[in-house]
């Protein structure tokens, strides 16, 4: 009882954003590094000592106060301001260096700040700083990643997604995000290698599955790729963006029937799309197509 009475609050989980007392070293959900037990315990003392100078302080001018309700009538008595105590001046002395965890927590929150400010330049920079302060924290440096990425630099990004992807091999965002980075240098086989790792963490992931898609067609594979459309239809049967993508897939390989079917259900799923007509023309146009031979 007497040690959780001196306990003073929680810390909030960068990662997972559990309440966990501010005494831990570790989350107990996700097991993410804290402040240090020890900062914690330094921190506490120079509180307490605290505490303890300013109730001598109080007791010093509850006397001092005695002396001044009597005073002498030969002179005045000059009330001087008490002065704190040595172990209280001493407690406000203590200065402590902010812990890998923490800095590494606040830049990470800097960094989502200046990202949806669109600062990306910043949000570099202090992903960057999360990252050097605490080199083993996967969400760091996939957040890094993230924003070279979208600041254009994906060759940068890779080396940091590598480094996640061995701390944290079974999170599917980190081998999602890789396959991007390597999608947009075009570097297509990777990125095919990539979303399939990352469907062996999500299989029914439609994203990873559309992603998929797009890069086995840019890779020239287009049976494959209209296995992963048809799969991503299964998955999200109403976004009409897909049923796009697939009818381009079929007639790109020859299928006329199929890929108009395709293009009719985009239309029906659709709202009045700015390229309808386009696409009643190639509908047309494959309708009088003659069938190829399967």
């Amino acid at each position: 009882m007497a040690r959780n009475s001196l306990i003073a609050g929680a810390v909030t989980c960068g990662r997972c954003g559990a309440r966990v007392r501010e005494d831990r070293v570790k989350c107990l959900r996700c097991g993410e590094a804290l402040v240090a037990a020890a900062i914690h315990h330094t921190q506490h003392s120079a509180r307490l000592t605290t505490m303890l100078g300013g109730a001598g302080v109080l007791a010093a001018a509850a006397l001092v106060g005695v002396v001044a309700t009597r005073p002498s009538a030969a002179r005045p008595v000059v009330l001087a301001p008490a002065a704190a105590a040595p172990a209280a001046r001493a407690a406000r002395a203590i200065t402590l260096a902010p812990a890998p965890p923490v800095v590494a927590l606040d830049a990470m929150t800097n960094g989502r700040i200046a990202y949806a400010t669109g600062s990306l330049a910043t949000a570099i920079d202090h992903f960057q700083t999360a990252a050097d302060a605490q080199p083993t924290n996967a969400a760091a440096l996939n957040n890094l990643g993230q924003v070279l990425v979208k600041a254009g630099r994906a060759s940068e990004a890779l080396p940091y997604f590598d480094r996640a992807i061995d701390l944290a091999p079974g999170t599917w965002a980190y081998h999602f995000n890789r396959a991007r980075a390597y999608a947009g240098l075009e570097q297509w086989g990777q990125a095919v290698a990539g979303y399939r790792d990352a469907l062996a963490l999500f299989p029914d992931d439609y994203a990873t599955q559309f992603n998929l898609g797009r890069a086995l067609e840019a890779k020239g594979d287009l049976e494959a790729a209209i296995a992963a459309y048809a799969r991503t239809i299964e998955l999200a049967p109403g976004d009409p963006s897909f049923q796009l993508s697939h009818g381009h897939a079929l007639e790109a390989a020859n299928r006329p029937r199929e890929a108009a079917a395709a293009y009719r259900r985009y239309l029906e799923l659709a709202e009045n799309p700015a390229d309808a007509d386009k696409v009643k023309g190639r509908i047309a146009a494959l309708e009088r197509a003659p069938a190829a031979p399967r």
